[in-house]
């Protein structure tokens, strides 16, 4: 993700980029539009939405507002620790 005072983007939100295998993925956060930022795998996912498998009753499918909020998600048999560092 790029840091926001040192960028030279000139469009809302953080914009950001994955790389999965050898498929490249870019993504904007804290905008209108929904991203898949990766799934190694398919055994995690990350996404700057609450998909249709979250459970409740909050919107589904509307990107968050907060450029630094995300879901994760993975198989019920497959346990997360997420670790996300700034370098």
């Amino acid at each position: 993700m790029e840091q926001p005072g040192k960028s030279k983007a000139l469009s809302p939100g953080i914009n950001g980029s994955t790389l999965e295998g050898t498929t490249y993925l870019s993504w904007i956060t804290g905008t209108s539009a929904i991203y898949d930022i990766f799934w190694p795998w398919k055994w995690m996912y990350a996404m700057n939405y609450r998909p249709n498998e979250c459970p409740g009753s909050l919107p589904k499918r509307v990107a968050y507002t907060n450029p630094y909020l995300f879901t994760f998600l993975s198989p019920p048999d497959v346990r997360l620790n997420v670790l996300i560092l700034d370098r």
